[in-house]
This record gives structure tokens, sequence and C-alpha cells, in this order.
């Protein structure tokens, strides 16, 4: 509780490009097979068996996903900067609550 660790949030000066950076998370995204299990139950309930192939429909279920996905990493981005933010001036407050939280779990293990 009472260390005088020398941790601090500052910018990262080397920091990949703009351009390695959308590689590496679309290689991600591509890769997740969470999505690609998510994509193979989702897709055929809205599929038609006399046009299975419809070019309006798959336009507007993709233009939704995509609204949703923006949607939701906007949301954790945003997070993060205010994480971010916050913890700039209170990282001290984390420290000590990560303190106590380990603490109750060891005592809780060592009654268990």
């Amino acid at each position: 509780f009472f260390g005088k660790g020398e941790l601090s949030i500052t910018n990262v000066s080397n920091l990949p490009s703009k351009k390695q950076m959308f590689i590496n998370g679309l290689i991600v995204s591509v890769s997740n097979p969470k999505a690609w299990i998510f994509f193979s139950a989702l897709l055929p309930t809205f599929l038609d068996k006399d046009d299975p192939f419809s070019l309006t429909r798959m336009c507007v279920i993709t233009a939704t996903l995509v609204f949703i996905e923006f949607c939701a990493l906007n949301i954790y981005a945003l997070g993060g900067a205010m994480l971010k933010k916050f913890l700039q001036t209170h990282l001290r407050l984390l420290e000590i609550c990560t303190a106590i939280i380990v603490c109750t779990i060891g005592v809780l293990l060592l009654f268990r």
C-alpha cells in the first residue's frame, strides 16, 4: 500500500503507422472465429430461399452491421480515452484499489 512505484501514463512516441495499425486490425478482425460463427448463424435467417443472393438485402444487412460495429468500437475508443485521462491524474488511486482487491482475494482464499 505504501510503495512508491514509478508508474506513469505518457504518450508513446514509437507507434506504428496508421496504415500498419489498420492492416493489423483487419487481420485480427478477419481471423476472429467468433465473427465467422456469428455471421454463419445470423445471415441464413435473413436470406430468402427464392432469391438467396439479393443484392439489396445484403447491402442493408451489411450497412446495418457496419453501423452497429462502428458505434460499439467508438464507445470502446471513447471509454479508453476517458480512462487514460482519468488515470493520468489518479494513478495512485488505481494502485491502492488494485492492492486492496488482491489482498481481499488472498484473505478469501486463505480462509476457504
